[in-house]
């Protein structure tokens, strides 16, 4: 429908604007259409490497991290 593209090219205005020198995001694995950020001119980062905190390990992070 091209809600994607729109959302995308409103992103590199906006990253334009501020003087931004680049753009990342991240993709989960599984993505069907990770093919879609290839087309943009993404590439993909082997060095960049993506860590999370679930609600337990947050909860237990913000407990004991005092």
């Amino acid at each position: 429908s091209g809600v994607g593209r729109a959302l995308m090219k409103a992103i590199g205005r906006a990253a334009k604007t501020r003087g931004c020198g680049s753009v990342s995001l991240n993709v989960i694995h599984s993505n069907r259409n990770a093919s879609f950020f290839d087309q943009l001119g993404f590439t993909h980062q082997d060095d960049l490497l993506s860590y999370r905190l679930d609600a337990n390990a947050l909860a237990n992070i913000s407990e004991t991290a005092k």
